[in-house]
């Protein structure tokens, strides 16, 4: 997969939904920002891509010539389904996770009823821990048909799930995630039946926040 993103920029790849090993690269340290970051602005940034199950659940990952990245999901209709990507470099967010969020739009308008976001670290570990949130709560408005979201780091700060390659769904342990090594992001869903099993999301970046009051 990795050479294929690599390859393709304007058109995309797609994948299966199988897992695949990325090539060995110089190994590197945590990132650990200071202001936002786009986490897809270029093929590069992604190591491997999957999906669950594996050839019912796709994905396609795209770039436009301005660098705007565009993440496609397709999810297995019926049962529970994820896909989602690790990161090539870890990041870090131990000391600051209380100033950073995910912000991202995502269409069409309305499916995150049905639909989570997933943090897991330890990218060279098993087992990783999981943390999974709704997606409703953290909309901060629409405009035509994207929904636009904006996810505090520190709501991840719920007990997650361990997940091995044996158990991909995870089993609820009330693991903490390890904030200094945050390896992979994904979209899961939250009900086995679902009236819209396609989505697009743009604009995915760490952004700042503000920081709670008191």
């Amino acid at each position: 997969m990795g050479g294929l993103l690599l390859a393709v920029l304007a058109a995309g790849c797609v994948t299966d939904g199988s897992m695949r090993a990325q090539p060995v690269t110089a190994i590197q340290g945590p990132i650990v920002l200071r202001r936002g970051k786009s986490i897809l602005r270029e093929p590069r940034q992604l190591g491997r891509d999957y999906a669950y199950p594996a050839r019912m659940t796709k994905q396609v990952f795209s770039w436009e010539n301005n660098g705007e990245a565009e993440w496609k999901v397709t999810l297995e209709p019926s049962r529970y389904a994820f896909a989602g990507f690790t990161f090539r470099r870890p990041y870090d967010f131990a000391s600051n996770r209380e100033r950073f969020g995910i912000k991202f739009r995502m269409r069409p308008a309305g499916v995150a009823d049905h639909l989570a976001i997933c943090l897991l670290d330890g990218k060279q570990k098993e087992p990783q821990v999981l943390v999974e949130l709704p997606l409703t709560p953290f909309r901060t408005t629409r405009r035509g048909d994207w929904d636009y979201f904006l996810v505090r780091l520190d709501a991840f700060d719920a007990p997650g799930r361990i997940v091995t390659a044996l158990t991909p769904e995870g089993e609820p342990y009330g693991q903490p995630i390890d904030w200094s090594d945050i390896s992979e992001i994904r979209i899961s869903s939250l009900a086995s039946k679902r009236p819209v099993t396609e989505v697009t999301i743009r604009q995915l970046k760490f952004t700042p926040v503000r920081l709670p009051e008191g």
